[in-house]
């Protein structure tokens, strides 16, 4: 018996391109990561301001010495770790399918915050079909 003239060729494992090459992240991810390190320095913001609220409560004799300055500067600080945690797992999350949730998630979160025009850039990009596809793979 004589082999066949072309070799037969198996189609990629998932995640890699049919050249055999991994597939390159998507643009929307990238920009979504690019908003997570934005975002994480207006949370890192929050929590200084936090700081600076929580040490003017602190100090005798002080118009702000009053005790609704320390519960507010105490929801600051709440909101900033609950914004920081949300900034990380944006960042160093892995492939997965809850990431393209997660990831629609801190978009709209951040056009509430103040950063439209990247945020809008990145829902644009983020709603693409191949970004979809990259994630659940």
């Amino acid at each position: 018996m004589t082999p066949p003239s072309d070799p037969i060729f198996l189609p990629p494992a998932p995640g890699l391109a049919a050249e055999g090459a991994p597939r390159a992240v998507p643009a929307g991810v990238t920009l979504l990561r690019v908003l997570g390190v934005v975002q994480t320095f207006h949370v890192l913001t929050l929590l200084a301001y936090a700081g600076i609220v929580g040490g003017t409560a602190a100090g005798a004799g002080s118009a702000a010495s009053e005790p609704i300055w320390i519960v507010v500067a105490g929801l600051l600080v709440i909101a900033g770790l609950a914004g920081l945690g949300c900034c990380v797992v944006v960042i160093a999350a892995p492939r997965r399918p809850w990431f393209h949730t997660a990831g629609l998630v801190f978009t709209a979160l951040s056009m509430m915050c103040g950063c439209w025009p990247l945020a809008i850039a990145v829902l644009v990009m983020w709603l693409r079909p191949e970004v979809q596809e990259w994630c659940r793979r």
